[in-house]
């Protein structure tokens, strides 16, 4: 499953909190399920790197 967050141009039609709020889910759905996720990040690494901690 390839999740991610992302601020670049794209990722700008669509509001930041709400990819934060569905990446932390597909996160945990993940880790439910015992998956791998490969992870997508555009101007995000610090948000990317506080969600994981």
């Amino acid at each position: 499953m390839q999740i991610g967050l992302d601020k670049g141009l794209h990722g700008r039609t669509i509001d930041f909190r709400e990819q934060v709020k569905v990446f932390r889910r597909q996160l945990e759905l993940a880790k439910e399920l015992e998956r791998p996720v490969s992870v997508h990040c555009v101007r995000a690494f610090g948000d990317l790197l506080e969600i994981l901690k």
